[in-house]
Order: structure tokens, then C-alpha cells, then sequence
């Protein structure tokens, strides 16, 4: 794991962490309410009803908040390598549609390179961010590392784009996330 997807990744942490506040203070609250000896069954149920009802909430803004800090990541990076803008100019948006189409029919990652190959001499930035960015996506190492060649400052957002897609999208991540933003009465 690179440095700057540690660094992203305690930035998530801070909001576990405030889960995890959410979750200990549940269990406080509901502790209290079982030893209130004016509390009738049903009264009991029912505040521990509205008090989880109410961890939930809190804690399914918090659950919103680290998938949308993922996505803005994410975005931000795709953005910066891929080329992605929101530009009215409609021969740039013909050019990337056109070099989209045309790196998504790629077949493997030999005819991949030559393509990029190809591009990168005629200096056809779209069709290269394009074919990249497939290459990304099919895993097609020896094309990313060739991009990465010509371009070094996207290397480090190749990596930390990929360790984000891969690191938060594994079993154990998501098994994580729904344990940390899941009110548990305990």
C-alpha cells in the first residue's frame, strides 16, 4: 500500500471512529435505560427502540459520508488521469466519445499497446487516456506500465486509484464497513 492511500485511509478511520463513539454510547444509553427502576417493560422497549432508531440515523450519515468520500476520490482521480472534464466544447466531446468507442472494443493487451503505441505518436491525448484507461480497468499491467513510462506523474494516481477500487471492494472491507456502521445492541 502506497503512502497516500494510508493517508485516505485514515481519513476514513476518523469516521469509523466516530462509529465506533455512536456504537459505545449506545451500549451506555442502553444499559442505563435496562437499570431504570421506573421504567416498565414496554417503557424500556421502547426507549431502546428510539434510541437505536436514532444510532442508525447517525450512523447511516456516516456510512454515507466514507462511500461518498470513496467516489469523490475516485472521481477526482479518474479525472486527473483519465481526462475526464466537463467541457462544452463539442469536437472535445466527439474526440472522447470517439476514443472511448474505440479503446472499449480493444480485444487483449497486445492490441491495447499498439494502440497506445499509436496514439502516444500522433499525440492523440484522448485516445491514450482512453486506452489507459481500459488498460486500468482489464488489468493490463504491461500497457499501464508503458503509459506510466511516458507519463510518470500519473503513475502514483494509477496506483492509489487502483488500491482504492481494489481495497474497498474486497469481502472483508465490506463485511468491515456494515459491522462499523450498523447499530448492534449489546
Amino acid at each position: 500500500m502506497t503512502d497516500e492511500f494510508t493517508q485516505f485511509d485514515h481519513g476514513l478511520d476518523k469516521l469509523r471512529d466516530e462509529a465506533a463513539t455512536v456504537q459505545r454510547n449506545l451500549g451506555a444509553a442502553k444499559r442505563a435505560i435496562e437499570a431504570d427502576p421506573n421504567l416498565s417493560d414496554q417503557g424500556r422497549r421502547e426507549q431502546i427502540a428510539t434510541l437505536r432508531d436514532s444510532a442508525q440515523t447517525r450512523l447511516d450519515q456516516l456510512k454515507a459520508a466514507e462511500v461518498k468520500a470513496i467516489k469523490d476520490k475516485t472521481t477526482s482521480l479518474e479525472r486527473s488521469v483519465f481526462g475526464y472534464t466537463s467541457t462544452t466544447d463539442p469536437s472535445e466531446i466527439i474526440s472522447r466519445r470517439d476514443a472511448d468507442d474505440r479503446a472499449d472494443r480493444l480485444q487483449d493487451s497486445k492490441e491495447a499497446e499498439a494502440l497506445l503505441e499509436r496514439a502516444e505518436r500522433a499525440g492523440d491525448k484522448h485516445l491514450a487516456q482512453a486506452i489507459i484507461r481500459v488498460a486500468a480497468v482489464r488489468g493490463y499491467q504491461g500497457v499501464v506500465r508503458a503509459y506510466e513510462s511516458e507519463h510518470p506523474a500519473t503513475g502514483s494516481k494509477l496506483a492509489l486509484l487502483a488500491q482504492i477500487q481494489q481495497g474497498t471492494t474486497t469481502a472483508n472491507y465490506l463485511l468491515r464497513r456494515t459491522a462499523a456502521y450498523s447499530a448492534r445492541l449489546l
